[in-house]
């Protein structure tokens, strides 16, 4: 199992209310989407506030909390790919 994933900036968007950020691991086929709300788009630089951070397998519509076990359910995919006869 990968100890964790090696990110790739894919995709920054700024708007008026929130930041948005998506981010893969193409290797391991997995996604992280950052989404993070502004709260004081006036202020000089603007204030944000707690992001929402969502992980994702690719092929999968499950969505994990953390990356931790985003990693297991990578493992566990990985583990099932091994038991499969042609």
């Amino acid at each position: 199992m990968a100890d964790k994933a090696n990110w790739v900036l894919q995709k920054s968007c700024s708007f008026s209310d929130r930041h948005d950020l998506l981010y893969r691991d193409d290797a391991l086929g997995v996604q992280k989407e950052v989404y993070t709300p502004v709260v004081e788009d006036r202020a000089m630089p603007p204030e944000f506030g707690d992001p929402e951070v969502y992980y994702f397998v690719d092929g999968s519509e499950e969505e994990f909390a953390s990356e931790e076990a985003l990693l297991a359910a990578v493992a566990r995919k990985e583990e099932g790919k091994g038991d499969e006869t042609t």
